[in-house]
């Protein structure tokens, strides 16, 4: 998920270069929303409260956690304005489109669905850099609400 841009930890946040590198390993090992909350506040009491680049960097990897439960291989913004999301080959593809389809179409952004190799499916939107975090989180939600149904 490379939505955010500036999704790090900076070193005027945690100055050791060391101590940075661990905090990355450790995000990249979450699989649930828990152990990331417990890890927010574990930053907090090491740290104090954090920058906007580590809120990002959070950001991205609870929507990674919400990616693997509905099928996102990847979601990234583009240099163009575009957010691009690649979805693993449905199981049901015509009731996969549909379904992003009318989630898509209340949003009143620009969309459209990029056929990729071996039946891979992106859908690129038009966002603004302001809407990106409320659309992926708005699509996240629903398509892990519909997956549970």
């Amino acid at each position: 998920i490379r939505i955010f841009p500036h999704a790090k930890v900076p070193e005027h946040y945690v100055p050791d270069p060391h101590l940075r590198l661990n905090l990355y390993r450790r995000l990249s090992l979450f699989d649930n929303h828990d152990d990331l909350e417990r890890f927010r506040i574990e930053l907090i009491d090491r740290f104090g409260a954090f920058p906007r680049e580590v809120e990002d960097l959070l950001r991205t990897v609870q929507l990674c956690i919400k990616a693997l439960t509905i099928g996102v291989r990847s979601a990234r913004l583009s240099d163009n304005g575009r957010l691009h999301i690649d979805f693993c080959p449905p199981d049901k593809p015509e009731s996969f489109l549909q379904q992003v389809q009318a989630l898509m179409e209340p949003t009143g952004c620009d969309y459209r669905f990029i056929n990729l190799r071996q039946d891979d499916l992106r859908l690129s939107i038009t966002v603004g850099e302001q809407e990106v975090d409320s659309i992926v989180e708005y699509l996240f939600n629903a398509l892990q609400a519909n997956s549970r149904d």
